[in-house]
């Protein structure tokens, strides 16, 4: 959960190995606000699917992952006022 300059966002993020070197990330973020008189309210969705085949470590701490995936967004604005 955070503050933009134009509103606020909120994320949602979800990783799991799925065997020892190979693990998978789910995330989905909203943000909302308003741009002003011209564009008006405006909310945004996006989600991604991540998977991550370990590429290296160093020693038992460090681990490097190789990050493959997609993602979707979508964006709704107002038109601002309408008339006159």
């Amino acid at each position: 959960m955070g503050r933009s300059e134009q509103g606020t966002y909120y994320e949602l993020s979800y990783y799991s190995l799925l065997t020892d070197r190979l693990g998978i990330r789910l995330s989905g973020l909203r943000e909302a606000g308003n741009l002003g008189k011209k564009a008006g309210d405006y909310a945004a969705y996006q989600g991604r699917v991540l998977l991550a085949p370990q590429l290296f470590q160093i020693g038992e701490v460090i681990y490097v992952h190789l990050l493959l995936g997609a993602g979707g967004h979508y964006e709704r604005t107002n038109q601002g006022e309408r008339g006159n």
